[in-house]
């Protein structure tokens, strides 16, 4: 046997004076009889993945954008979707929320009415608000066009012991109002929203924005909710003519909550608000008959499963189109991998050869593919999931816009853990099954260039 020496990353170590061979930039030793591995460590592994990545230099480049990109858009679109529910359920708890709102108009007869087909139905507690439905026209003053909107006003200086969205401002002066949080983007605070009803505008100054998990997206229910002064709230009532086709209607809101199903926590919402709104209307029956151009009608019913269903639509749909996209982009780079991973096999199939018969097996040279292509995987893991974490703040704007309720949800490391692992085996097993292509590689076609048919004889 003729002793070589043995060069790693130019490091060599002299064990006799013969030659040594380089093959695809790394030295290996040569025995007398044929090549063989001598050391099976993971440093030579790691040296080709090298070399191989030095080679796809703009493939690996493209590969780890990519990969950036799906991380940072899959991380924080399903932190978000992981969220949005608990934002709106904190929001609810935080207002003291209640099962079912009923607004019906504010005689006498309506209210008893309803409130006997609450009692009827198990209801625990409730409390009404008086306020207005209108049917008016609104616009910054800035803007040219009015827009035709339904709108609840009520009075800011209610007492509410449930749902109650602004208490915690002050020092309001009568011609201020406070709007929707989703209203941000066109309103900003101090300027000026019109109000239009009929022939009179009423000029009011933006002073901030309430949240409410009821009224926060106009996807659900298109009726904006405005709070204003005791001034302002008589002003509007004087286009209150007590007629149900007036553009303001003088109203009681119910905010109420039920018990629960006898041996369970749960409660059928829907069922207990069809059942409130059928006794409401069985026992309106004899006033309507007795009096039939009053109102006594129910103007609005509405419970929190349906709310908490709705809230969660818009956000739902368009953080499902950001996943979605997440997705695409991970199969583009997963698709150009593969191209890139099957033209360097095809290019190398010489330096391929070359290694095969030095000693390296396939499952060797198919493990340091899968080193290189991990190793840009990762560091697109680590730049994404760092991208995320710094985007919170301006994700969590969006989502303000689309929830209408400030995000306070911390960083999910659930999402994030979970994130990176996908990622890692989702590449891994596209590789490893890539680098089979390997197994097809015979040492004689490789060393030919990939040629397996080619005669070398020569005629003359």
């Amino acid at each position: 046997m003729v002793k070589v020496s043995i060069c790693f990353a130019n490091r060599c170590r002299s064990e006799a004076t013969s030659k040594p061979q380089c093959l695809a930039g790394t030295w290996v030793p040569v025995r007398a009889g044929g090549v063989k591995l001598k050391e099976k460590t993971m440093n030579r592994l790691f040296m080709i993945a090298k070399n191989n990545m030095k080679k796809q230099r703009g493939d690996m480049i493209t590969f780890f954008l990519l990969t950036m990109i799906a991380v940072f858009l899959v991380f924080d679109s399903v932190s978000a979707l992981a969220g949005a529910k608990n934002v709106i359920k904190d929001r609810f708890t935080e207002i003291k929320g209640t099962d079912t709102l009923f607004a019906v108009d504010d005689s006498k007869e309506s209210m008893e009415c309803l409130e006997k087909a609450l009692e009827k139905n198990g209801v625990i507690e409730y409390e009404h608000t008086p306020f207005l439905l209108m049917n008016a026209d609104y616009k910054n003053k800035k803007d040219k066009d009015y827009t035709s909107s339904q709108m609840i006003a009520e009075n800011y200086n209610n007492k509410n012991k449930f749902c109650d969205v602004v208490s915690g401002f002050s020092n309001l002066k009568k011609d201020d109002v406070i709007i929707p949080l989703y209203m941000k983007n066109a309103f900003a605070i101090g300027d000026t929203l019109q109000i239009k009803i009929r022939d009179d505008v009423y000029d009011l100054r933006v002073a901030g924005y309430h949240e409410t998990p009821y009224f926060c997206s106009t996807l659900m229910i298109s009726i904006g909710y405005y709070y204003v002064s005791d001034e302002m709230m008589e002003a509007f009532s004087e286009h209150a003519t007590g007629n149900v086709s007036a553009d303001v209607l003088e109203e009681q809101l119910y905010k109420a909550n039920f018990q629960s199903v006898p041996g369970s926590d749960e409660k059928d919402l829907e069922k207990i608000e069809m059942a409130v709104a059928d006794e409401f209307n069985e026992l309106i029956a004899p006033v309507k008959e007795a009096d039939p151009m009053a109102r006594n009608n129910l103007d609005l019913t509405a419970n929190w499963s349906l709310f908490e269903w709705g809230d969660m639509m818009l956000p739902s749909v368009v953080l499902g189109v950001i996943l979605l996209f997440a997705v695409i982009t991970l199969v583009i780079a997963l698709v150009i991998t593969s191209f890139s991973i099957k033209n360097f096999i095809q290019r190398n199939m010489k330096n391929t050869g070359i290694l095969e018969a030095s000693g390296y097996t396939v499952k060797e040279l198919r493990w340091a593919l899968t080193i290189q292509l991990l190793f840009v995987t990762v560091l697109g893991i680590i730049f994404g999931e760092i991208l995320a974490f710094l985007s919170v703040g301006s994700f969590g704007s969006l989502l303000d816009m689309l929830i209408g309720i400030s995000w306070n949800q911390p960083i999910n490391v659930v999402v994030a853990i979970g994130t990176a692992f996908f990622f890692f085996v989702t590449i891994f097993i596209t590789v490893r099954l890539l680098s089979r292509r390997y197994k097809k590689i015979a040492v004689l076609d490789a060393l030919r260039g990939g040629i397996s048919t080619h005669n070398f004889k020569t005629f003359s």
